[in-house]
């Protein structure tokens, strides 16, 4: 899984360390310095904030479930599922390309 495409799809801003990481605001906790990192060679992430970490699977799990990570026992036909779920979200909208009204009622 592309941590990239992962993340440009769930409109978490990041940047790229000259390390490969990639780090971002952790979006489980309030911060004000990013805190979450994720490593796209190894497909894995973590906070150094809150302490959460695991593979993307588990990132998605917790990201759009909220399920606690020490209840989580994903069966492969899960994780075909969230990959699917990843890869059909919609990429956000371009703000210059919406047709909004000229008049706001």
């Amino acid at each position: 899984m592309n941590w990239w495409v992962v993340l440009k799809k769930l409109k978490i801003e990041f940047h790229e360390r000259s390390t490969g990481a990639i780090m971002a605001h952790c979006v489980f906790h309030q911060e004000r310095t990013p805190s979450l990192r994720f490593w796209p060679k190894s497909g894995r992430f973590h906070c150094f904030g809150c302490g959460l970490e695991g593979t993307a699977e588990e990132f998605l799990v917790k990201y759009f479930f909220r399920y606690p990570y020490d209840r989580i026992v994903l069966r492969n036909n899960e994780i075909t599922a969230i990959r699917h779920l990843l890869e059909t979200l919609p990429d956000p909208p371009n703000p210059n390309q919406l047709d909004l009204p000229l008049k706001f009622f």
